[in-house]
């Protein structure tokens, strides 16, 4: 089914709630897309609809929350899958580029809305080209750069 993911293996549902990752589920108005992990998890109905709704104003989206995947912006699609990441909550969050062809406002929502995440505690592993992202004084770095690995401290 397109949009949909299922897990079979018990294993694989345990690691699915530790780990988070930065995608879209097409099809879905970022509400039910926020709230599709906390029903899979058995959450009550206004238990979800309570997380979504902080979520959706933690990343500024309340007012486009019924706005359809395509018609929303790529800095709005960003922050509804970080919204999505925080509500779910997972011990690590990896992100590919989450700044990649975003203009300059969006940009900056988006690294704010990281910023928040480390401050409160997540743990974030972020692949980036992004200057700015590099710069964030709260992230512990570790550059790569061909096969030379440095932690900055």
């Amino acid at each position: 089914m397109a949009g949909r993911t299922e897990f079979h293996c018990a294993k694989t549902q345990r690691q699915h709630r530790r780990a988070g990752w930065l995608l879209s589920v097409a099809g879905h108005v970022h509400r039910e897309n926020l709230g599709y992990g906390l029903a899979r998890r058995g959450l009550p109905p206004d238990d979800r609809r309570a997380r979504v709704h902080d979520a959706l104003k933690w990343a500024g989206l309340t007012a486009s929350s019924k706005v359809p995947p395509d018609k929303l912006s790529s800095g709005e699609k960003q922050r509804v899958a970080l919204a999505r990441a925080r509500v779910l909550g997972p011990t690590i969050l990896l992100l590919d580029e989450p700044t990649a062809n975003l203009d300059g406002v969006a940009r900056k929502q988006v690294l704010d809305l990281l910023t928040e995440l480390c401050i409160d505690n997540h743990t974030v592993v972020i692949a980036s080209h992004d200057p700015e992202i590099i710069r964030l004084a709260i992230l512990n770095r570790v550059r790569v750069s061909g096969q030379r690995i440095t932690v900055d401290e």
